[in-house]
């Protein structure tokens, strides 16, 4: 999906950078996951240490995103398997998920509290069902405090600055039709799963976009 958004952006090869990753990988988010906190986790993961003061511009970025793709922020299934497929063996798409974490399986939390990222420095989260996740957590268990621990007021911010996390509203019929009318006078740029271009660019950008996830 955030290949899929690069390219509905137009985005230069230059413009392949982390930062624009995370933007588009959140926007994604915000499409696809019912359980709205699960995201939150990605702040630190893009933003750093300081991400409790960044978060609210990076929300802004994501916005704009979702505006230069002219607010096509859903991406089908069959799409994604096309994007795949332009470099079908590469190794991102050839790992396998525990069938325990596939599909969707909703397991809501307390919903009157506020979920805090873990960051990545963090242990991963314990599965009973997952050898792996629950190793890893037993061996940093012993003297793991909740992981990114704050002092009592950042909660407090974090949940009163979560008033800008809204899930973009939809935009009046008469807006949409201008913005088709435009679209429509332009070069076709939807990245749809029938318009899926096989040529040179396309690969030379998913390259570029597989081995920038590499580094």
């Amino acid at each position: 999906m955030t290949f899929v958004y690069f390219k509905r952006a137009r985005f230069t090869v230059d413009e392949y950078t982390r930062k624009n990753f995370f933007i588009a990988l959140y926007l994604a988010n915000t499409m696809e996951e019912d359980e709205e906190e699960s995201k939150y986790e990605i702040f630190p993961w893009a933003l750093g240490k300081n991400w409790r003061r960044r978060f609210p511009r990076f929300l802004k970025q994501r916005d704009e995103l979702w505006a230069r793709i002219q607010y096509r922020a859903a991406v089908s299934r069959r799409c994604c398997e096309e994007v795949m497929a332009i470099v079908h063996l590469h190794f991102v798409w050839q790992r396998q998920r525990s069938d325990h974490h596939s599909g969707a399986q909703r397991q809501y939390g307390d919903q009157d509290q506020v979920r805090f990222p873990r960051g990545p420095f963090a242990s991963p989260v314990s599965c009973s069902l997952c050898n792996c996740g629950s190793k890893l957590h037993h061996i940093s268990s012993s003297s793991d405090a909740p992981p990114q621990a704050v002092d009592s007021p950042y909660p407090h911010l974090f949940t009163t600055a979560l008033g800008l996390e809204f899930t973009p509203v939809r935009i009046p019929v008469s807006h949409r039709n201008a913005v088709k009318d435009t679209s429509e006078q332009q070069k076709p740029c939807c990245f749809c799963p029938e318009e899926v271009p096989r040529e040179s660019s396309s690969c030379d950008s998913i390259d570029a976009f597989l081995d920038w996830i590499e580094m």
